[in-house]
Formats: C-alpha cells, structure tokens, sequence
C-alpha cells in the first residue's frame, strides 16, 4: 500500500487544518463560531468528538476529562441555567484556568479605585480576580458534550489513567457469602430489608432503599452508583501534575497547595511560540489537548503522537454517513 502524503492527509481531514511546519506536537485547528454556534457545526462536532473519544478511550487506552470555563458559565445567562440544573449529576469541581506565562492579578490601585468611580474606566472583576475552571468528575462524556459543547468555555483532556494498585486482601475472602443466621431472616421487620440482598455483595445498596419511592429521585439525579467513579478521579495524579507543570511563576503559598489543579488556557500561537522542550512538559499531563479557543475563533486539537490518520479515518466516515460541515 502505497503511503498517504501530507498533501493528501491535510485534504482527508478537512474542514480540520493541520499545522503541519510544528514539529513539537501535533496540532489541528478548525473554525467554529462560539457562542452562537450554528446547529450544523454542534451537530458535527459532537459526532467528531464521539468518535474521537471512543478511539482515545478503546485503541489509545485514555481516559477523558471535560472540564468548563467559570467565566463562560457566569457570562451567559442560557449556559448557567444548564450548569445549575445538571449540577448535581455532573459534580464539578473548581480549579484555577491558567494561561502561559500568566502573571498573578495585582489588587486595585487607588487611581484604578478613583477612575472605576468617576466612571472613566469599565470594571472587570477578571482584571483583578483570577479565571476559575471546573472539572466535572462525573464520567458521562457524552451528556457532558452535549450540554456544554458550543459556548466557548470548554476543554478536554485524554490522558493516560493512574495505575491501579491491588487492594489489600480481605481478612475473610470477598467469593465467601455473608450469612445471616435464619430466625434473623425469617423476623417479619427484617424480612423485607432482606428482600433481594445478595449475600456475596453486602456492600451493595440494598433494593429497599433503591427502590424507595422517596430515594428513587435521588440515586437518579446524583448516580449514587457513579461514585466510585467520582472518588477515582479525585485520588488521581491529574490536579498535582497539573500544577507541576503550570504553576510555574505562581508562589507556593496555601492558596496554591489548596487548589485541586490548573487548567490551561492554551491557544495556537501558544504552540508556536514555546519551545519544544517546553510544550514536550505539556504533554506530561495529557496526551491529546482540546480547547474552544476565543481568541482563535475556533477549536483547537493538539496530540501528542500522530493521530493524522486517526482522524482522516474518522472525517472519511463522517463523510460517507452524510455529515458535513458548514464554516460559515
């Protein structure tokens, strides 16, 4: 089989551009009007990005992270009434968003004080308060896409995941059925607790309460059974790396420590003007980099390995389903 030149890789992924003079990474622009994205680009970014995951998560072995700008959420009024009414389920966690080079906010001046009150200069809280970012610990990529993708305040992150260390073994082996002597589970108030009990997992919720008419709302809004899920992503190696590699230039201080990670806030010159060593760290905390960037006017793709060919594939069949992708 003959192999595919960059000339004809950079036509297979189109509507995608690939920066393909940047010999650090990876990188791949596409243009997309956020905020008011147009139903056709959401429609076909969210099945880019599905199948994107779904190859990240099954051939690379990554797992993803989606995460929202505050800024974005507080600056539409439509954006936080979704992020109020899925909150519960989709379990944010509030970091810092941080931009290279980014030098801390200093406090108001007087004259700043003096010219915010004669009326001669606009208040920007964001001129003197840091951008906060949230994680959403809740693992439904998908529903997470669909509601947040379009306003310009999302990112994604695929990385590879902690390795996972055995626990200590049980005192009594976990295959031994619990058992529950009989006159206990004949007793008329106990009896119906017991209904449906698997003595294998008495660790389990028990149907009683799951099916509870008061606890049904519950389990349903909060995916009680997700928290295991939830509990995996806070005990990850993600918000200390992350900090690492970005909080250079930021002091250590116990804000600093108390923060559970750093976003980055990166944008195409970004990766044109750092050098390889350094975008080389970046890539110590993720492997694949996404980003609704404002300031490029679009999104942003940036990989550590070649996933040309990856993604040439996807847009191919894309193509051959019917989607297609409107730049205006």
């Amino acid at each position: 089989m003959n192999k595919i030149s960059k000339q004809e890789l950079s036509k297979q992924i189109l509507p995608w551009r690939w920066a393909e003079a940047l010999r650090s990474c990876h990188l791949f622009w596409i243009p997309a009007r956020l905020g008011d994205i147009p139903r056709g680009q959401r429609e076909w970014l969210l099945a880019f990005f599905a199948r994107l995951g779904e190859f990240a998560q099954s051939d690379l072995e990554l797992r993803g992270e989606i995460f929202l700008s505050a800024r974005t959420v507080h600056e539409n009024s439509a954006l936080k009434d979704v992020y109020l009414n899925a909150m519960l389920s989709d379990t944010p966690l509030t970091g810092q968003c941080r931009r290279t080079q980014e030098k801390e906010r200093a406090a108001p001046t007087q004259k700043d004080v003096d010219e915010l009150v004669a009326g001669r200069k606009k208040y920007n809280p964001y001129d003197y308060v840091t951008e906060n970012a949230y994680w959403f610990l809740s693992r439904e990529d998908r529903e997470l896409k669909e509601r947040y993708l379009g306003y310009g305040g999302m990112s994604m992150l695929y990385r590879k995941p902690d390795e996972q260390h055995a626990p200590p073994a049980p005192a009594v082996p976990m295959n031994m059925p619990l058992i529950i002597p009989k006159f206990i589970r004949n007793d008329p108030s106990i009896k119906g607790l017991l209904e449906g009990f698997d003595p294998r997992n008495p660790v389990g919720t028990p149907p009683f309460l799951r099916n509870h008419s008061g606890m049904k709302s519950a389990f349903g809004t909060l995916k009680a059974d997700k928290l295991q899920e939830r509990a995996e992503s806070l005990q990850s190696s993600f918000g200390a790396k992350s900090k690492e590699v970005f909080g250079d230039g930021m002091a250590r201080d116990l804000t600093f420590e108390s923060l559970p990670f750093l976003l980055p806030q990166l944008t195409t010159q970004d990766f044109f003007s750092r050098t390889e060593k350094e975008i080389h760290r970046w890539f110590e905390v993720f492997n694949i980099y996404i980003r609704e960037s404002p300031e490029d006017e679009g999104v942003i793709l940036a990989c550590k390995d070649d996933l040309t060919s990856a993604i040439a594939g996807i847009i191919t069949t894309m193509r051959s389903e019917g989607y297609r992708y409107w730049e205006g």
